[in-house]
């Protein structure tokens, strides 16, 4: 079963049992992918799954940010509320890789960069950004964070 086709399931589901966060938070996304099949012109429900994970991804990013600063404005209602539609739009991602994997990465890559400094950040990430990908999902805030302090401690 695609992302999509479990969605649409989860969201018929979600309207049965009355669960309005979950209802709100598929209807946006689904609306959202629709939009998205138009500006591209694609056939409906024809959009690749990749194309749905990072739409799905940017929606995670979107409320992690909105999170962030509603907990700044001193509104942490809203920042839970946030926090809870990013953990419904999760479970439609793949899982991600573990820290460990991540590092075991960043070992491999800057072996090839004996004098390697933190100036050399891009051109390691891009590298290690491209095995993860590999490998599975990651976040490449995490990735950027682990190899910067990589290189600060080389």
């Amino acid at each position: 079963m695609t992302i999509r086709e479990q969605m649409k399931k989860d969201l018929v589901e979600a309207m049965r049992s009355h669960n309005d966060e979950v209802r709100d938070v598929l209807r946006l996304v689904g609306g959202l992918i629709r939009t998205k099949e138009i500006d591209l012109r694609l056939a409906p429900n024809s959009m690749e799954t990749d194309a749905v994970i990072a739409l799905l991804l940017s929606q995670v990013k979107q409320r992690k940010e909105s999170a962030k600063q509603y907990l700044q404005g001193n509104r942490e209602d809203l920042a839970q509320k946030e926090e809870r539609e990013i953990t419904i739009l999760q479970q439609y991602l793949p899982a991600q890789i573990s820290d460990e994997v991540i590092e075991e990465i960043i070992l491999n890559v800057t072996k090839n960069f004996p004098d390697a400094n933190p100036s050399d950040t891009g051109k390691i990430m891009g590298m290690v950004m491209a095995e993860a990908k590999k490998k599975g999902m990651v976040d490449g805030n995490s990735v950027r964070e682990k190899v910067k302090k990589f290189l600060e401690k080389v």
